[in-house]
Order: structure tokens, then sequence, then C-alpha cells
């Protein structure tokens, strides 16, 4: 599993600004996502979908680290954030996040990407919807 060890290592480090909060739910992950600069998803279920947790990360412009299962590549432009299944996921976060965390204009322009990010894969989806209605309308409209 996850080295619960090593990230209460980096959390202690005082180089690096950690905060290790688990779960959050309800009311607080609006306020969650806003207060944070990276979304780190250490997850390790072999057949994670699509978890709308980097969709919302992604939708307040957060840069997200998350583990290469199922559908998740998909979700992470360009591999960025992105740690391979047999990779030893804390060492491959933290070199991410010392990347993501260089300098506050590099971290300025990942958050702006990942907004954009969002933005467009939302479109996209939206686009896809819009077609699925017009085609189940016009069948319909045949059918009568």
């Amino acid at each position: 599993g996850v080295d619960l060890a090593a990230i209460e290592e980096m959390v202690a480090d005082p180089k690096i600004k950690l905060t290790y909060l688990g779960g959050i739910y309800g009311d607080e992950k609006d306020k969650f996502y806003r207060d944070i600069d990276i979304f780190v998803f250490p997850t390790e279920y072999v057949t994670e979908a699509q978890p709308t947790v980097i969709f919302e990360a992604q939708s307040y412009g957060r840069p997200v680290i998350g583990r290469g299962l199922g559908c998740i590549p998909t979700q992470l432009p360009d591999a960025r954030g992105l740690v391979e299944p047999a990779d030893e996921f804390v060492p491959q976060a933290m070199t991410w996040l010392k990347g993501f965390m260089a300098t506050s204009e590099v971290l300025e322009k990942l958050q702006a990407d990942e907004h954009y990010t969002f933005i467009r894969q939302r479109n996209m989806a939206l686009s896809v919807l819009d077609g699925i209605e017009n085609q189940i309308k016009n069948g319909s409209a045949r059918d009568q």
C-alpha cells in the first residue's frame, strides 16, 4: 500500500509544505479545493474508473498527481502528474511535487493549465451529450 510512514516523513519535512488530510466530504470539499495548491490522489484501486475528485480538482485549477490506474491516465494531460502503477507512489509523487512547486510561476501556470484542461474536457463531454440528445430527438421524430 501507500507508505503512510513515508507520507508522515514528508509532512514533517520543513522544506516541504505538505498537509495530509485524508478524505474530505460534504460542504468541506469546496473549501478544501479552494485552499489547496495541488491535489494528490494515491489510489490503489486497480480498476479505477474516472474519479470525480480528479475532475473536481481540475475545475478549481489544481494540478493532480495520481497513480496511472484504470482511466486516470486519460484525465491527466500529457501524463503530467501521472505515477505509473509499478512505481513506488511516494517517491514519484515527491518528484512531481518538487517540479510543480519549483517556483510560484510554475505552480500558477500549472493551475491555469489544469483549469483549461477541465473546461476543454467538460465542453467535449457536453458536445457529445448534445449529439446523443439530437440523435434521440431525430430518431423519435422519424418514428412518429
